[in-house]
């Protein structure tokens, strides 16, 4: 079974809500520490997919034309400790 798919299986939404809700939730502040089936160690060829995804209610009609967002994303990879 590749990465992906074992992934699929086991992630889930960290975050939901606006995006002003997302953004005030103090989880975020220290950043958020990406797991893979609990693991935070990768070895050499894993990985691990990220995605964002929002919607814009079908009722908003044109009160949203012109509007924009911004988010800034960054990883900091560390080295994992010797065991």
């Amino acid at each position: 079974m590749s990465a992906r798919k074992r992934l699929a299986k086991t992630s889930g939404s960290i975050a939901a809500g606006t995006l002003a809700a997302v953004d005030a939730n103090p989880t975020f502040d220290d950043g958020y520490v990406l797991s893979r089936d609990g693991e935070t160690c990768l070895a050499v060829g894993d990985a691990v997919y990220v995605s964002f995804r929002w919607e814009i209610p079908r009722d908003a009609g044109n009160i949203v034309q012109g509007d924009s967002a911004r988010f800034t994303v960054g990883f900091v990879p560390r080295r994992c400790s010797e065991e």
